[in-house]
Order: structure tokens, then sequence, then C-alpha cells
């Protein structure tokens, strides 16, 4: 198997999966999968890990690569889940089962990890109203709190250019 498969692979809490969630999957009547949930949640997480495009090629990759089938724990190709199975999974359950696996596995990670306890601050979204009223002192005499050179008071606005004559721009 190859190493980054391998060592996600033994991070993946089988037996945990299996038992602690319900199987809302398997219903009453008809044949029952010989797939468990946790070899499902494997299936689904190999088209993010291998960048697969598309379910029918994984299928079509899980019948031909052995290691692919080792991580998911498929033990032969006529184990493969058929397309149809893996849609079912998806339909029945939505996100609900794997979000139920990624809490198992966030509590598993934060349980190995020692977090420091802190402080964190949330900040309040609440609206404000700003104080605008106006401005209390609108007509300041800027002159006097400002020391202006004299030649920029003195210089005035510049001068209007009229147009000029069309003949002598260039044109096309």
């Amino acid at each position: 198997m190859e190493p980054y498969l391998e060592s996600i692979s033994s991070v993946i809490p089988d037996q945990k999966i299996n038992h602690e969630i319900r199987q809302r999957f398997y219903s009453s009547r008809g044949p029952r999968s010989k797939i468990n949930l946790s070899q499902f949640y494997r299936v689904h997480l190999l088209p993010c890990l291998k960048q697969i495009p598309s379910w029918n090629y994984l299928i079509h990759e899980l019948k031909h690569n052995r290691n692919w089938r080792k991580f998911a724990r498929i033990k032969n190709i006529r184990s493969v889940p058929s397309i149809k199975l893996i849609s079912q999974f998806r339909t029945l359950n939505g996100t609900f089962v794997l979000r139920q696996i990624n809490e198992i596995l966030v509590q598993i990670i934060l349980s190995l990890i020692d977090i420091p306890l802190m402080p964190v601050l949330v900040p309040d979204s609440t609206d404000i109203e700003a104080a605008c009223n106006g401005y209390a002192k609108k007509t300041v005499p800027v002159e006097n709190l400002v020391t202006i050179l004299k030649y920029i008071l003195q210089k005035g606005l510049p001068k209007v250019i009229g147009q000029r004559n069309q003949a002598n721009r260039n044109s096309l």
C-alpha cells in the first residue's frame, strides 16, 4: 500500500465507526450489503485523497488496483461495491453519517494532542449607531491654525485653457 494511504488507514477507527454509529443504511428488506460502514467511509475518502473525478472511475480503479482495495479493506474484486450501492448509501444517509464519523475522528485527534486552555474572545456583531449629527466645528479658519506659505495662498486657480484649434491636432 502507498505510504500515505497506510498512515491514514492506521488512524481510521473502523470498529468504533461500525459500533457507535447507528447504521440507517441497511433496510429490513432485500439482501444486505457485504460492505460495512467503515468500508463505505474509506471508499468515500479515496476520491478526495487520489483526486478521482467520478464514481465510475473510482469503481473501475478499485477493481484493478489492489492497494486501493487494501486501503478500503475490500477483500477481493467481487466485493467491490457497485455504483448503485454507493449512490444508495449517499442518498439514504446524506451527510449525517459522514459528520458523525468526522466527530469521532476529531475526538480521537483532540485526545492525542494537548491543547492548552486559553480564553477565546468572540467579537460581538451587534450594530452600534454612530453619533453622526454633524461636526462640532464646521467653520474653523484654517489659516490661523496651519502655517501656509504665502505663495501658495497667492496662487490662484489654474487658467482655463480654451479649445485649441482643431487644425493643429493630429488626426487619422
